[in-house]
């Protein structure tokens, strides 16, 4: 297991407070988009309207294609009892 880094960025901290607030408010959609450096389709967690002349969308994060739970380790602290 790794260990917790001292802080999360602070953008990164920023952009899930925007992300919370747009749950929130209904204004989180999912959108298929297209990689710039892998030219691969992708799924967006995105803020803003799909509706055609509402603003548009803006991307917040990437959903991971994979299985989570074998990409990415957790921090010892909060690794899952059931991976113990």
């Amino acid at each position: 297991m790794s260990q917790i880094e001292p802080e999360i960025p602070a953008g990164h901290r920023q952009n899930f407070v925007t992300l919370q607030q747009a749950f929130a408010n209904d204004d989180a959609v999912l959108v298929r988009c297209t990689d710039r450096a892998t030219g691969q389709l992708v799924t967006a967690i995105c803020v803003g309207s799909i509706e055609p002349g509402n603003g548009g969308v803006l991307p917040f994060a990437v959903l991971l294609s994979g299985d989570p739970h074998q990409q990415l380790e957790l921090p010892e602290q909060l690794a899952p009892i059931w991976e113990e």
